[in-house]
């Protein structure tokens, strides 16, 4: 009896053994379909949610930086081991740059616009401070014939970089103060910033520098709206100004003259002046389709004397073929898509100015230096962002970058998710959540206020008081459709809180404008006296919001933001639109007015 029950014990034991075993893998492959689903969900929403165009941002950010610290690793060795004596000193120098640049794009990400107004000013006139003093011989020095560095040692500073993104921040938030009926004078003074930086750099015979200046100068024009005249009137100063900084100096004039003669066919000094020219496009030949492989390349041993700088596409032309040219190119079209999404997005002008120049800047830079590396433009000596060795432009393009990640926190959507406790990525990072920033915000540079508004003119928006006996700006602007707030029925009063128009500078999780909750449906919130009715009985009249085209009452234009008609009673349950009242004050019907009943 022993005997069987063990045999039964141990054959009910070897049946859920193998019972377990033979249903263990159905289990493993649900727990991972499910781990792929959440997963891919997780992705998905990472991606294509409220605060999808600043991860999209990071993570283009991120992809362009590890490219270029690889390529620099692999274009710089033989030149970092001939002038150092050490095949890694390069791209330890650019790594540690490129530590620095992130974090300063964690400054940005973290950095309030209000301070950024405070600052800006100031960091323009130390950025001025600088150019001209890198301009002094024996203070700069002298490189491919610019006068733009300030050499301490190991470590060189170009001030031109810095300039640039200071600029972008100070003449945005100028012109984002502008209203639509400002004179064209007014915009064109917060410009007239860009003229001491432009001289300055043409004293210092920076071509490259010159022309980014000169981008981010028609990017300002073009967003800011101006008449297309001015457009071209100045784009038609900048190519008088190119030319003339071309034909003035004697290598520049050889590099335009090689420049021309290889566009048409013709022949030219190989072994000259275009040299480099010629041997980027040598490289790019050699790598054919899919490139002769990464680290195989054979122009960087001294074929193309700038390879890690300002040839560095074509050394990825070469290793990684037309596919890896193809994806950079790619990667810098995203990341204008993504920056202009962000600029479309943004309630703020500011902001949406900070995007939309900041992000032509970068990948106008970029398609310039791959389209002189091909052959298409003239050689410049600009470089390729995020990916060729620099010190100083790694730094500002990823503080450029920070910037305008930081605007796409400040869209209205993902302003309600980062309310709401969503944004995993931005509670990572403890990063503040952004406020809701009104068109109507004072450009505050602190100190230096008074002298921002004698160099560039003071702000021609409409004050306060102007604003409370405007009609035209006493209605808020049209938007989106408006979501209706729980407490909103559809027999609800007209005017009432459910239905008020609500402020546009409060915002709900959802993404929606919030109403005011302050305010008594009946009664003004200052005096607590009943608001005045509305005199006839038209039912238009009755139903008409501030957004009509008719000349707002006198309840309705209030210094502290525009108001909606005073409720309407509706006895027995019904919609009623009151009578109109008589001389004495009483109703046309007789009797005492309706408060007074």
């Amino acid at each position: 009896m022993a005997t069987e029950s063990t045999q039964r014990s141990g054959t009910a034991v070897s049946a859920r053994s193998t019972d377990s075993e033979g249903t263990s893998p159905r289990a493993a492959d649900g727990s991972i379909k499910t781990s792929l689903q959440r997963l891919a969900a997780g992705f998905r929403n990472y991606y294509t949610g409220p605060l999808a165009d600043a991860h999209l941002m990071v993570t283009l950010c991120i992809i362009l930086s590890i490219l270029g610290v690889v390529m620099v690793l692999d274009a710089s060795g033989p030149a970092s081991l001939r002038d150092y004596g050490n095949y890694y000193s390069v791209f330890i120098r650019q790594c540690i740059f490129m530590v620095i640049g992130w974090v300063g794009f964690y400054v940005a990400l973290r950095v309030s616009f209000s301070l950024l107004r405070k600052i800006a000013f100031p960091l323009y006139l130390l950025s001025i401070v600088l150019l001209i003093l890198v301009a002094i011989p024996g203070i700069g020095q002298e490189r491919n014939g610019a006068r733009s560095w300030f050499d301490f040692g190991p470590v060189a500073f170009q001030p031109s970089e810095l300039a640039k993104a200071i600029i972008i921040m100070v003449v945005a938030l100028y012109l984002g103060q502008l209203t639509p009926m400002s004179k064209i004078g007014d915009t064109l003074r917060p410009i007239g910033l860009f003229i001491p930086v432009i001289v300055l750099v043409i004293l210092q015979k920076d071509l490259g520098m010159a022309v980014t200046f000169g981008v981010v100068l028609l990017a300002f024009l073009f967003f800011g709206r101006l008449p297309g005249s001015i457009i071209w009137i100045t784009a038609g100063g900048a190519a008088v100004l190119f030319l003339i900084l071309t034909l003035t100096t004697g290598f520049r004039t050889d590099r335009l003259i090689t420049y021309w003669h290889q566009l048409i066919g013709g022949s030219y000094d190989a072994q000259g002046v275009g040299y480099q020219a010629r041997q980027a496009q040598l490289a790019l030949a050699d790598g054919g389709f899919t490139g002769v492989g990464l680290g195989q390349s054979r122009a960087k041993y001294f074929y193309l004397p700038e390879a890690p700088n300002d040839f560095i596409f074509a050394i990825i032309g070469e290793e990684l073929g037309l596919i890896g040219a193809f994806v950079v190119a790619v990667l810098y079209s995203a990341l204008g898509f993504v920056g202009l999404r962000i600029a479309r997005r943004v309630l703020d002008p500011s902001l949406r100015l900070i995007a939309c120049v900041g992000t032509t800047s970068v990948v106008v830079q970029a398609f310039i230096n791959m389209g002189y590396v091909v052959g298409l433009f003239p050689v410049t000596g600009l470089q390729l962002p995020l990916i060729s060795a620099g010190g100083s432009a790694t730094v500002t393009t990823l503080f450029l970058l920070g910037l305008i990640t930081s605007t796409a926190r400040h869209e209205r959507a993902a302003i309600a998710a980062i309310s709401t406790g969503s944004g995993k990525f931005g509670r990572a990072l403890r990063l503040p959540v952004p406020p809701v920033h009104s068109v109507d915000d004072t450009p505050d540079f602190g100190r230096f206020s008074n002298l921002a508004a004698w160099m560039v003119g003071k702000r021609s928006t409409v004050d306060t008081a102007s604003r409370s006996t405007d009609p035209r700006r006493s209605r808020p602007r049209p938007g989106p459709p408006r979501t209706p707030t729980p407490s909103a029925t559809p027999d609800s009063p007209r005017g009432s809180s459910a239905s008020r128009q609500p402020s546009r500078n409060q915002v709900t999780p959802h993404g929606s404008p919030r109403p005011r909750g302050n305010e008594s449906p009946s009664a003004d919130p200052r005096s607590g006296a009943a608001r005045p009715r509305m005199s006839g009985g038209d039912p238009a009249r009755s139903s008409r919001r501030c957004t009509s085209d008719a000349p707002l009452p006198p309840w309705e234009s209030r210094p502290d933001g525009p108001r909606t008609l005073p409720p309407l009673e509706r006895p027995h349950g019904r919609r009623w639109n009151p009578p109109s009242r008589g001389s004495d004050g009483g109703s046309r019907y007789g009797g005492p007015p309706p408060a007074q009943r």
